[in-house]
């Protein structure tokens, strides 16, 4: 029997060691937004990021496509959605904005580097001045 991603969702919430009113809490989700899928129900997109997000272990391949298992490492990418794993997203995030700083010191430092080397080349024509006078 195949299943729907709102059935693989309740089976994840289910393997947690938590209540799903825990997970509402820690999601920020109103009381019951989850409990529908019990019933039945179903779950916004928005909501699906959000536990991808917050559930590092959860494979969102098996989530999406019910591909691989349920718990355990992810693929770099998901070839069938081209959606970026959240670590590695995280990971880019955090090298991404070292190196902006890093850009930004280095930038500054080129334009007092500029203003010396333009200092240097007045101190040096203003010397050849007194030379020849």
């Amino acid at each position: 029997m195949e299943s729907n991603i709102n059935e693989r969702l309740l089976l994840f919430l289910r393997s947690l060691d938590t209540s799903i009113r825990q997970v509402e809490i820690t999601l920020g989700f109103s009381n019951g937004s989850l409990g529908t899928l019990k019933k039945g129900g179903s779950v916004g997109l928005d909501k699906l990021e959000r536990i991808v997000k917050q559930y590092d272990q959860l494979n969102s391949a098996w989530l999406l496509k019910g591909k691989g298992e349920m718990l355990g490492p992810e693929p770099i990418y998901d070839p069938d959605t081209f959606r970026p794993q959240n670590k590695l997203v995280s990971t880019f995030r955090k090298e991404n904005k070292e190196l902006k700083k890093d850009k930004a010191i280095l930038a500054k430092q080129i334009v007092l580097k500029d203003q010396q080397i333009l200092r240097l080349w007045q101190e040096i024509d203003e010397l050849k001045g007194k030379s020849k006078g």
